[in-house]
């Protein structure tokens, strides 16, 4: 089974967040620190929960839920023109090859606005969200505007292994539908509102040649 493109784990709650200071506070050695360390650790401590540093509660990641990867991949695809997902240089029914180090140039247009997922499956092994990408949340994506697709890092999108065939999905959520927040099961109700493109290509071996 591929890797879920998400998280391993759902950061903890605030509350689980907040259990976990007062432990922290209730072990401190307060009485063994001089008065002026003991106001400079009670500062920090503040400091810390206010200005969000590791003591405040986890903030949400950028990733679909824990299992929608594999759902959505398994979804069947939607003859339309409502968005396309293309390769620069290459034309609808191209066979694409790029090799192991050259840039992948993938850019994505919709005709009607839209939230947009974009999920790469990697020669069947992993799955990996190139969109909307890490620190970033679901806008809608407005109708005619060209979308540049990037590594997860927000680099540039390279071939690095596994080699092998590469199949990527663009699923067009409505406006209303935030990708982000669906759960697996919530899946069946979109019906006909979600749209799903795909394109594939090969990322081959060195000198393998560019399409």
């Amino acid at each position: 089974m591929p890797k879920d493109a998400g998280p391993d784990r759902d950061p903890p709650t605030e509350a689980q967040a907040e259990t976990g200071l007062g432990e922290w506070l209730g072990r401190a050695p307060w009485g063994e620190l001089a008065g002026g360390a003991a106001v400079l650790l009670a500062a920090a401590v503040v400091y810390l929960v206010v200005a969000g540093g590791p003591l405040a509660p986890s903030r949400p990641t950028a990733f679909i839920a824990p299992g929608m990867a594999q759902r959505l991949m398994a979804l069947p695809l939607t003859p339309t023109r409502a968005a396309s997902l293309d390769f620069e240089g290459a034309r609808p029914g191209d066979r694409i090859v790029r090799e192991e180090g050259a840039a992948v140039r993938l850019s994505f247009q919709l005709e009607k606005p839209a939230r947009v997922l974009v999920i790469e499956e990697r020669s069947g092994l992993h799955l990996v969200q190139l969109y909307p990408r890490a620190g970033r949340e679901s806008d809608p994506v407005p109708a005619g505007r060209r979308i540049e697709v990037t590594d997860p890092s927000g680099a540039e999108l390279v071939i690095t292994e596994p080699r092998g065939l590469r199949r990527v999905r663009l699923f067009m959520f409505p406006e209303d539908v935030d990708p982000l927040s669906l759960q697996p099961t919530e899946l069946a109700r979109l019906g006909g509102r979600l749209i799903v493109v795909e394109r594939t290509y090969k990322a081959g071996r060195r000198g393998e040649g560019a399409m």
